[in-house]
Protein backbone atom coordinates (compact mmCIF):
# COMPACT_ATOMS: atom_id res chain seq x y z
CA UNK A 1 0.00 0.00 0.00
CA UNK A 2 3.07 2.56 0.43
CA UNK A 3 3.53 2.73 -3.03
CA UNK A 4 -0.51 3.83 -4.15
CA UNK A 5 -0.38 6.98 -5.50
CA UNK A 6 -4.53 7.04 -5.76
CA UNK A 7 -7.29 7.61 -2.51
CA UNK A 8 -7.19 4.58 -0.99
CA UNK A 9 -9.76 3.06 1.19
CA UNK A 10 -8.99 -0.03 3.54
CA UNK A 11 -12.29 -1.60 5.27
CA UNK A 12 -10.26 -3.90 7.81
CA UNK A 13 -11.78 -6.49 10.95
CA UNK A 14 -10.49 -5.20 14.30
CA UNK A 15 -9.87 -8.94 14.49
CA UNK A 16 -7.96 -9.60 10.72
CA UNK A 17 -5.17 -12.13 11.54
CA UNK A 18 -3.85 -10.66 8.14
CA UNK A 19 -3.41 -6.96 9.69
CA UNK A 20 -4.03 -4.69 12.44
CA UNK A 21 -5.45 -1.68 12.08
CA UNK A 22 -2.97 0.57 13.36
CA UNK A 23 -0.18 -1.32 10.96
CA UNK A 24 -1.67 0.32 7.53
CA UNK A 25 0.16 3.46 6.09
CA UNK A 26 -1.24 6.70 7.65
CA UNK A 27 -2.24 8.24 3.85
CA UNK A 28 -4.80 5.63 3.62
CA UNK A 29 -8.57 5.64 4.88
CA UNK A 30 -9.44 2.92 6.62
CA UNK A 31 -12.64 1.61 8.19
CA UNK A 32 -12.66 -0.30 10.92
CA UNK A 33 -15.57 -3.13 10.95
CA UNK A 34 -15.45 -4.05 15.15
CA UNK A 35 -15.14 -7.31 16.28
CA UNK A 36 -14.67 -8.53 12.55
CA UNK A 37 -12.28 -10.87 11.52
CA UNK A 38 -10.62 -11.05 8.19
CA UNK A 39 -14.19 -12.31 6.02
CA UNK A 40 -15.79 -9.78 8.36
CA UNK A 41 -17.39 -12.20 10.45
CA UNK A 42 -18.67 -11.20 14.04
CA UNK A 43 -18.94 -13.43 17.31
CA UNK A 44 -22.38 -14.16 18.14
CA UNK A 45 -21.93 -12.27 20.99
CA UNK A 46 -19.78 -9.30 19.69
CA UNK A 47 -19.71 -6.16 19.89
CA UNK A 48 -21.99 -5.66 17.11
CA UNK A 49 -24.56 -8.03 15.29
CA UNK A 50 -23.10 -9.43 11.68
CA UNK A 51 -26.02 -7.33 9.87
CA UNK A 52 -24.43 -3.93 11.71
CA UNK A 53 -21.29 -4.98 11.03
CA UNK A 54 -22.18 -5.72 7.00
CA UNK A 55 -23.67 -2.39 7.55
CA UNK A 56 -20.42 -0.27 8.71
CA UNK A 57 -18.85 -1.80 5.51
CA UNK A 58 -21.68 -0.17 3.23
CA UNK A 59 -21.72 3.11 4.99
CA UNK A 60 -17.89 3.67 5.16
CA UNK A 61 -17.67 2.55 1.46
CA UNK A 62 -20.27 4.91 0.40
CA UNK A 63 -19.21 7.76 2.32
CA UNK A 64 -15.82 7.00 0.86
CA UNK A 65 -16.77 6.91 -2.95
CA UNK A 66 -19.08 9.95 -2.59
CA UNK A 67 -16.19 12.02 -1.00
CA UNK A 68 -13.22 11.11 -3.15
CA UNK A 69 -14.94 10.03 -6.37
CA UNK A 70 -18.02 12.14 -6.78
CA UNK A 71 -16.50 14.52 -4.84
CA UNK A 72 -13.37 14.78 -7.50
CA UNK A 73 -15.50 14.75 -10.23
CA UNK A 74 -17.75 18.24 -9.28
CA UNK A 75 -14.54 19.95 -8.46
CA UNK A 76 -14.94 19.35 -4.92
Amino acid sequence: LHGVSLPTLVVQGERDSFGRPDEFPQDVDLAVVPSADHGFSVPRRGEVTQQEALGVIVEATLEWVVREVVGNRNGE
